[in-house]
């Protein structure tokens, strides 16, 4: 009785440690080059945003792509720490290392320590979660609000009515649901799920009292999700999505490489060899085919994956940022297969050592995004002469520049009641246009050349093609002024300075 009591607290004291070590290893490995990007893309955005006052920001991103809850947190964080790279993306990385802690305990709970461990590994070893752990957008949240959904979803199955764990899927359920319109991914998961018999069986009336109180608690977002969803399938998205490839060319981003896949691929190839060779190929299938942790693991990662590839051929968004939660149960099935699939144990941990060695060989502490704006900042201010025009394109990179060119105005005019995106900018473009830089989306911007500059710098994202394909505007500058200079500062803009007019 005494040594079976030894090993339980032996088991509880690591069943502790082993997630805090996660835990913390993930936290400093993510912390590490925290602020070694420059702060880009779709950050400056948030980080603007979340400087209004809390009813502005729900009126603005009530008509935007993204729930407003990343954006009040980040309000309330910002408003203590300050706007710096290191206080706005420090969230992100807690957020991404917390959620190694639900893909541990959810391969240890429901298939093996062991499991657990090897799918923490993967996520930690992951490029992709790294990136967005280095973001101050909600990517990094959803992934912990989505892991902590499929760890608690597992708990109510296997023990069926679980107070703590129905009460921790409601939590985290809603909280994906408001951290980002996919949010409501998981929670049709949840609700196809009881198209099981089994799962009815076991835990039906406590996964329909979960599914419940998220709509309920939904309801208020419940417009502006269709009104996105709506506005979306009209319009579109600016994703390019190029081909039927992307199938697997995510799966690369997932393993970092193609040869991380070509791995995968011999692997799964040995694992059936052995399977038929031993004759437990029939039994180890039906094993994943009935309705259990195997199947539902699989599930939360094809479905999402495949639905989302099939409707980007319609409204592209496959993009990897966007499909970053699906490779989180896909790691835990993963290692599952890895050291459960054959009776050959050495085999089993050779090929979890030899897939993950190359993930690891590709893997980036800091993952580079080659956008580099502070150094196009800081070289347009130091080079411009009184009365030069600077011009953005399209309008919303301007907060990117804006960021490191002009962080005065950049963080005091993201302070009076607005209610849209755009009237949230007016301030900061009123201020900046007293430095003469202006914004531009499209020919109908060429206002800007009134007062008749001598010299221009036009700072063009290569996005503004989604908005002026034709490159009307840029053609309005070269007919009026003389090209001098064309530089690509990084992989996201394009620099041109125009000077002596062109006489016509």
């Amino acid at each position: 009785m005494g040594s079976m009591n030894d090993q339980k607290r032996y088991n509880r004291i690591w069943g502790i440690i082993i997630p805090v070590l996660l835990l913390l290893l993930n936290f400093i490995l993510k912390y590490i080059g925290i602020s070694s990007n420059n702060i880009s893309v779709d950050e400056p955005f948030s980080i603007y945003i979340s400087q209004f006052d809390t009813s502005s920001i729900l009126r603005i991103l009530g008509q935007g792509n993204n729930p407003p809850l990343f954006e009040l947190m980040l309000h309330y964080w910002t408003g203590i720490t300050g706007i710096d790279a290191i206080s706005v993306r420090f969230p992100s990385v807690l957020f991404s290392s917390l959620a190694v802690v639900f893909i541990y305990l959810s391969g240890k709970n429901n298939f093996k320590p062991a499991t657990g461990l090897l799918a923490a590994i993967l996520f930690s070893a992951s490029t992709l979660q790294m990136y967005i752990s280095h973001e101050a957008r909600v990517y990094a949240l959803f992934s912990l609000a989505f892991s902590a959904t499929l760890y608690f979803y597992l708990e109510v199955f296997r023990k069926g009515k679980s107070r703590g764990d129905l009460i921790g899927l409601i939590i985290f359920g809603s909280l994906g649901m408001y951290s980002h319109y996919f949010g409501v991914i998981p929670v049709a998961l949840i609700g196809a799920s009881l198209m099981l018999r089994n799962v009815r069986k076991k835990a039906g009336s406590s996964i329909l009292i979960a599914l419940a109180v998220m709509i309920a608690l939904y309801v208020p977002q419940m417009a502006a999700f269709f009104q996105r969803f709506s506005f979306t399938a009209n319009e579109g998205t600016w994703v390019n999505f190029h081909d039927w490839r992307w199938i697997y060319g995510m799966l690369i981003r997932f393993f970092n490489s193609k040869f991380a896949l070509l791995f995968l691929l011999i692997i799964t190839f040995y694992i059936i060899k052995l399977l038929s060779r031993e004759k437990r190929l029939n039994i180890v299938a039906r094993g994943f085919i009935k309705p259990g942790p195997s199947l539902i693991v699989l599930l939360w990662f094809a479905i999402p994956y495949l639905t989302m590839y099939f409707i980007s051929f319609r409204v592209p968004m496959f993009l990897d940022r966007y499909m970053a939660f699906c490779s989180i149960p896909l790691y835990i099935f993963l290692a599952h297969i890895f050291l459960g699939a054959t009776s050959n144990q050495k085999f089993n941990y050779l090929a979890a050592v030899v897939f993950t060695t190359s993930m690891l060989m590709n893997f980036s502490f800091v993952p580079v995004n080659d956008h580099r704006p502070e150094e196009i900042a800081r070289n347009i201010r130091s080079m411009r002469s009184e009365g030069d025009v600077v011009i953005v394109s399209p309008d919303y990179a301007m907060l990117e520049f804006a960021y490191y060119a002009y962080p005065e105005h950049f963080a005091s005019q993201a302070k009076p009641k607005c209610s849209s995106e755009w009237e949230s900018r007016v301030g900061l473009l009123h201020e900046l246009e007293k430095e003469n830089v202006f914004m531009a989306n499209s020919i109908l911007d060429t206002t800007i050349f009134s007062h008749k500059p001598s010299k221009v710098w036009y700072l063009r994202a290569k996005t503004m093609d989604y908005f002026d394909s034709d490159n009307r505007f840029l053609q309005y500058i070269e007919n009026h002024y003389s090209k001098f200079r064309i530089t690509e500062p990084d992989g996201f803009f394009v620099m041109y300075e125009f000077d002596t007019k062109v006489n016509k």
